[in-house]
């Protein structure tokens, strides 16, 4: 069974549903995003698409809310062509084990300790520059 996919304007697909479940758990899309399968006659959210065994023959009506259903014929398949890849920016949720992110944070952690002596040895040195000309200049004075 194909499933299609609707995201950023562009429809996205065909897949298997296991294709498309990891990538649902992956974070590629998201459980809000419209999704249709062969045989459906409306777009629903994925999440309900991926949940649902059985079809009902007619969909319900279409709620009147601003988060209404959108009603889109299923399309051929068609290429996608993405922006260039400095410009595309993709945003989601990083599922993680715990104890894998409290790893993942630790080494974030250790690696900005030599970024830290850089910093401060440059600040370090700064102030130094700094006290150093204000002594020459006060002795300057005298």
């Amino acid at each position: 069974m194909n499933y299609y996919v609707f995201k950023n304007g562009k429809q996205e697909g065909p897949y298997e549903e296991r294709t498309l479940r990891d990538q649902l758990e992956n974070g590629v899309y998201l459980e809000t995003d419209l999704a249709f399968r062969d045989g459906m006659s409306a777009w629903r959210p994925l999440a309900e698409v991926l949940n649902s065994s059985t079809l009902p023959p007619e969909p319900p009506p279409i709620p009147a809310s601003p988060k209404a259903v959108l009603q889109v014929p299923a399309l051929p398949r068609t290429s996608v062509t993405l922006p260039d890849p400095a410009q595309l920016v993709v945003v989601t949720d990083i599922r993680m084990p715990f104890g894998s992110m409290v790893i993942f944070i630790l080494k974030w952690t250790l690696a900005a300790i030599p970024a830290m002596l850089i910093l401060g040895t440059i600040v370090a040195m700064a102030w130094g520059f700094l006290f150093a000309l204000a002594a020459g200049l006060s002795s300057h004075m005298r």
